[in-house]
Formats: structure tokens, sequence, C-alpha cells
């Protein structure tokens, strides 16, 4: 087995950036470390700053550093903090005089993850995670999942015509514990495409929903399952439309009336069987009877 002690760790460091997805900062090796189920990398933004964000001055001069630590796309099994060291930079100019760190690359204004790992928390969501299942993957708390999830939401809402198709599903999915744990999802029925998902499943949340919508006149399906606040919603929104429960619920209702229905043939044949029985006892004491005589 090669002796991993004589690599040169400077001949890596290229490539353990890229395949971190982290081409906009320097790799730091000298202050990672691994921390039980977690990496902590440290990094450095490659662009320094020109000049002053403030006041458009070049005279700039290094005051310290300050350290960011955000979340990032889990390695293998464990989970990924970065950590970010930025050098803090003064503005020499008479008029200014303040401190300014360069952007972060692939991060949010003020956010805690980077945009990679929004990405994760996305994808992992469209296949229908619940916020507990994404944070163990993740390391992230189900708060901050669910935050960065419906800020997504939003973005993505916000960037697509709002013009719903023929025909609509409607159902809730359980995101989390807890009494705001239910979640309203709404689905293009012909494609299986998700339209909107909405943090509650009140009427509310509903109807700022269709607030949000610039034509709603096509939709001539709604299928929801029997949840009283979803047939609310259909019949007041969508009077002309055909309503009808989901396939799942569909196929359950055939189910439980199919228990029902056999359930009541073996207790009416049971109850023929028990007559037969009892007609049989009583031909036969008859017949002792007769033999007595």
């Amino acid at each position: 087995m090669r002796n991993w002690n004589f690599v040169n760790i400077a001949s890596i460091v290229p490539f353990l950036t890229q395949l971190l997805g982290l081409t906009g900062y320097c790799l730091v090796p000298e202050f990672c470390e691994s921390r039980g189920r977690e990496w902590i990398i440290a990094v450095m933004p490659r662009v320094r700053l020109a000049a002053c964000p403030r006041c458009g001055s070049s005279k700039l001069k290094l005051n310290g550093v300050i350290t960011r630590t955000v979340r990032h796309v889990p390695v293998g099994s464990k989970h990924t903090r970065l950590k970010i060291i930025m050098p803090r930079m003064l503005c020499m100019a008479e008029k200014c005089g303040k401190s300014s760190t360069p952007s972060l690359p692939g991060v949010s204004s003020g956010g805690s993850i980077t945009n990679d790992l929004a990405a994760v928390f996305l994808g992992l969501y469209a296949s229908r995670q619940t916020f507990a299942e994404i944070a163990l993957h993740t390391g992230a708390s189900p708060s901050t999942v669910a935050r960065w999830i419906q800020r997504l939401i939003t973005a993505l809402d916000a960037a697509r015509p709002k013009i719903l198709p023929p025909t609509i599903g409607i159902d809730e999915i359980c995101m989390h514990d807890g009494a705001d744990g239910l979640w309203t999802v709404m689905t293009d029925l012909e494609t299986g495409d998700t339209i909107d998902v909405l943090p509650a499943t009140n009427q509310d949340e509903l109807e700022k929903f269709i607030r949000r919508q610039d034509d709603i006149s096509q939709v001539t399906g709604i299928s929801s399952d029997g949840a009283q606040h979803f047939i609310d919603f259909a019949r007041k929104n969508f009077p002309h439309a055909v309503r009808t429960r989901d396939r799942f619920h569909i196929i359950t209702d055939l189910l439980e009336a199919l228990q029902r229905t056999r359930r009541e043939a073996e207790k009416h044949k049971k109850m023929e069987m028990d007559t037969s029985n009892t007609d049989s006892d009583a031909d036969a004491d008859s017949d002792g009877d007769e033999e007595a005589i």
C-alpha cells in the first residue's frame, strides 16, 4: 500500500478544490480538520477587494482577518462546514475609513449555507424526503432546511408564469413533527410536475395561492382527498371544474368496500351454517324420539 505521508499536499490541493466545488476559493490545508461526523474545510476567497465598496477608493490596507462558517455539501458520510478566512481591508481615504470584506463566491448574502447545499436541499425535497431526513443527511437543522426550501420555492415560483394547468391535484405532505408539520402540495395531474408548495393546509394559505395566479379560467378538473377544506377551496374557486377524489383514496375506498362486503358475506355464510347445524340437530332429536316410542 502506498504511504500517503510522502504525498506532496500542495500537488493535490487543486484537485481537492475542484472536487469539493470550491473553484472560487483557495484551500488552506493546515487549518482543515475532522471532528467526528464532520469535516471542517478552511478556505480563502481567491478574489481580493480592489476598491472600497463604499467610496470606490483603491487605497486599501489589510486590517486583519475575520472567519465565517457556512455549511457545504456532504462528503461521503460526513457533513461539511467551510471555515472561510476573509481578509478585512481598511479604506485609507480620508472621508471613508471603513473596513470591508470581499463577497463570498457561491454563498448568498447573509446565508448560512452554500448555494450548492441549497440545491441539494431542493433535490432531496423533490424526492419527497422530509425536513428531518434532509437535516440528518446534510447536518443542517430542520428549521434551516425548511427556511431555505421555502426561499428557493418562492424564487422559483416568481420566475414562472402564473397560469394553472387544466387538471390539478391537491394533497397534504408531512414535512416535520408539530402542529405546522403538514404542508399543501399542488401538482399538474397531466405532467406530474409540482405547481406549488404551501407551508400550511388552512384556507388562508390556499386563498393566497389563488391570488398569486394570473389565470385560473382553464382549470377543468380538481383532484384531492376527502379533506373538507380542500373541497371548500375547490367549490369556491373552481365552481365549474369536475371535482374527484385522488387515485390513492379511490383505491383505498374500493378496498374498504371490498373488505366490508367480504366480512358481510362471511357473516351471512356463518349464520347459514349455524342455522343448518341447528336444523340437523333438531332432526336428529326427532328421530331419537320416534325410536324410543
